[in-house]
């Protein structure tokens, strides 16, 4: 997105919809570890969470567009202010409502459901043939500066 912004031109509308866009991610990523993962794959309620994620997001996508189609930030405000933040409001609920219910679950498994389901604790490691030619190549590059 911001090299679309930079492609198009430098407007506060552009910057606003792209900030934007990382509280809307992490709600998005807080209600799945505390509402998702609840909900068992047969269960109905699952469809109905998923449908409403899907419209969740559409619509988020919408709300932040606006700051691309009226470039400036006076204008985006503007826009925001009329519709009285709704976008921003929802985000807010949804992060709350997605902290509260990890903060729900059993403390043994609080720490476990948070870090796979928010990307956090260990990520996965290369295996050693890749580390190995990452490590052979930037050996390569520092012979070819000395030279």
């Amino acid at each position: 997105m911001s090299v679309s912004a930079y492609w198009h031109g430098i407007h506060l509308g552009y910057y606003m919809g792209m900030v934007t866009t990382t509280p809307c991610i992490m709600a998005e990523n807080v209600m799945e570890a505390g509402v998702r993962r609840r909900l068992r794959p047969s269960s109905p309620l699952l469809r109905v969470y998923d449908a409403c994620s899907w419209l969740f997001r559409t619509r988020m996508f919408d709300y932040m567009s606006i700051g691309f189609i009226l470039k400036y930030f006076h204008y985006t405000w503007k826009y925001w202010k009329s519709v009285y933040f709704c976008g921003h409001i929802v985000i807010f609920m949804f992060y709350i409502i997605g902290c509260i219910t990890v903060q729900m679950r059993p403390k043994g498994q609080r720490k476990e459901f948070v870090n796979k389901d928010l990307g956090m604790g260990n990520q996965p490691r290369a295996s050693d043939e890749q580390h190995q030619r990452l490590v052979e190549e930037e050996e390569e590059e520092k012979q070819k500066k000395e030279l």
